[in-house]
């Protein structure tokens, strides 16, 4: 029996389909790797970010240390004790701020990975 050519074009067409989800299969392996990537780079550039406001915050400490002293003396005005102690609140919160954006890359990077939920 004579079917037109329906089997043949239909063979054609699944393997059309198959090759599609093959590339797409590559498309998301692909992507997946890429989120991989920028995670890992926005965690480094996140610990690095964190390692200078350490810095920062263990400076404005410092200053603030000799600020103080230098009232006790007489030498500096009670408004810099006031600018400094400001200073370092600021510098007490972009080292929090900084902590919490590693933790969140952590997390991106846990979701890029495949393993946010393996504990």
């Amino acid at each position: 029996i004579f079917d037109g050519f329906s089997k043949k074009y239909q063979i054609k067409n699944k393997s059309i389909a198959i090759k599609q989800y093959d590339i797409q299969a590559e498309q998301i392996k692909q992507q997946s790797l890429k989120n991989v990537a920028n995670a890992n780079a926005d965690l480094k550039t996140n610990i690095l970010t964190l390692q200078a406001k350490k810095r920062n915050l263990n400076l404005a400490q410092k200053v603030l240390d000799d600020i103080k002293l230098q009232y006790q003396n007489g030498i500096a005005k009670i408004t810099d004790v006031i600018n400094s102690q400001s200073e370092l609140y600021t510098a007490q919160n972009n080292y929090i701020n900084a902590i919490i954006n590693i933790k969140q890359a952590e997390l991106e990077l846990k979701k890029a990975q495949g393993t946010l939920l393996n504990q």
